[in-house]
């Protein structure tokens, strides 16, 4: 059986609705009959608890003085690199781009790893061998 345009139209704006009231947030949203993009906040930052931003803020400021301080040690200039843009809270796929176009390359699952590295030698977060790219040790 096929339906008619405006009979697929009806059944999926019913879908929608539905699905709208069980509290999913879709990515899509009904404007008059068209189906479109919803245009979300850039970040999660805005729709997050006054307590989780502030502690966003803690964690940034904490990256920003342990990257700046002068008994600070980095590996390399890309570790420096890496570590100053994620303290002004670049993503790790944009410092990707960003160090592919200075002729450093490096896939953004290793700038996860840099940065890992970062926090747990600077007290910031822990994470197990897998988490920072390691084998586990016998």
């Amino acid at each position: 059986m096929k339906l008619s345009k405006h009979e697929f139209l009806k059944l999926q704006k019913e879908w929608y609705r539905k699905v709208q009231e069980s509290g999913f947030h879709d990515i899509e949203c009904f404007e008059g009959d068209e189906l479109v993009l919803s245009r979300p906040s850039p970040s999660d930052y805005f729709r997050a608890s006054s307590f989780e931003r502030e502690m966003r803020e803690q964690y940034y400021l904490a990256i920003c003085h342990a990257v700046h301080a002068e008994d600070t040690v980095f590996k390399n200039d890309v570790h420096r690199y890496v570590m100053q843009r994620h303290a002004e809270g670049a993503k790790a796929k944009t410092i990707s781009e960003e160090l592919e176009a200075k002729g450093h390359i490096r896939h953004r699952h290793s700038i996860r790893f840099i940065v890992r590295k970062y926090e747990m030698a600077w007290g910031l977060r822990t994470y197990d061998h897998k988490q920072i790219g390691l084998k586990k040790k016998a």
